[in-house]
């Protein structure tokens, strides 16, 4: 490569991987008119020519970015920073004032969750009756007993009381 044809061009940094050299460089051959100017005639000899009535960056527009600062410093600046989203649902509320709030889920009919939950459901109760079945038998026949001793004794003594009455009869 013959070095006549190389221009230099101040602030531009070259670097082994392309984005790491426009990463730090600057801007700072764009804000001057004679660096302007070999950059737009290098172009020109490539064929690209639209550059031609491009004039230099003006430094005098008031900026907080310095002609000196990095494209990665700009870059970093286009970015955001810090992202920070505050929810703040009584304030939600509080501004909204709703007097009720509903919503509705509307899922398609599922014959699998249908079976399965009838199945569930009579697994539950079987465990259940198993379980109390027992004591209300054993309940029932408890107090069905002491109906049929009150009963058998009532006919007893209904009966003595009626034999007796014949007795005193005859």
């Amino acid at each position: 490569m013959d070095t006549s044809d190389m221009i230099l061009i101040k602030s531009l940094v070259v670097q082994c991987v392309a984005i790491e050299s426009a990463l730090a460089s600057t801007l700072e051959c764009l804000y001057n008119r004679s660096c302007w100017d070999l950059i737009r005639i290098n172009y020109a000899r490539n064929g690209v020519t639209n550059l031609m009535d491009i004039p230099p960056l003006d430094a005098n527009i008031v900026s907080v970015f310095s002609i000196n600062d990095t494209v990665e410093t700009l870059t970093y600046a286009l970015l955001l920073e810090n992202f920070t989203v505050n929810v703040s649902y009584d304030q939600f509320y509080a501004k909204c004032a709703p007097l009720s709030c509903t919503y509705t889920i509307q899922q398609p009919f599922n014959l699998i969750f249908l079976i399965t939950s009838i199945l569930a459901i009579y697994g539950i109760l079987n465990k259940i009756f198993r379980l109390v079945l027992p004591f209300i038998v054993r309940l029932a026949l408890i107090i069905w007993n002491r109906i049929r001793k009150q009963n058998s004794s009532i006919n007893q003594s209904t009966s003595i009381v009626e034999g007796t009455q014949r007795n005193e009869h005859q």
